[in-house]
């Protein structure tokens, strides 16, 4: 269910998902009896979320520069590190970005302005140090295509 909502609510304007059949609306799912109670939205599976969620730009997506970064992080104090790679070389890179919120999940959004030629593949790369040792936690990583 949390893979149909994220995916759903990926498209502009779709905030909710609602489960019908035959025009009524499905209380329970499956055979394992998952209540459905009304319209399902991202919130509802933010236990799946992982610690950094880059929401926008989706992986494999052919981006315009600048490029404008943005999701939802639960990092301590809301901190967590970004840097966009062409290979192995950082092309740009912030010395931190924060979310609008300390605790529990914020939100952010980083616009990266930095040249790339048409058709070159970037990586972005999200990850928090670890508070309690330094190591690097929660480390995902989007890749993107600049267009024309």
């Amino acid at each position: 269910m949390a893979q149909l909502t994220f995916t759903a609510t990926s498209v502009e304007g779709v905030d909710s998902v609602l489960l019908v059949d035959g025009g009524d609306p499905v209380t329970v799912f499956s055979a394992e009896g998952l209540v459905l109670d009304g319209p399902m939205t991202r919130e509802d599976f933010e236990d799946f979320w992982p610690g950094i969620l880059v929401e926008a730009p989706a992986a494999g997506s052919v981006v315009d520069l600048p490029l404008t970064i943005s999701g939802v992080a639960a990092a301590f104090e809301g901190v967590f590190q970004l840097e966009i790679l062409d290979g192995n070389e950082v092309v740009f890179q912030p010395d931190y970005v924060q979310t609008d919120n300390g605790a529990g999940y914020g939100a952010f959004e980083v616009v990266a302005d930095f040249d790339a030629d048409p058709g070159t593949s970037l990586m972005i790369r999200v990850w928090e140090f670890s508070a309690k040792d330094g190591s690097v936690v929660s480390e995902r990583f989007v890749p993107v295509t600049v267009g024309n």
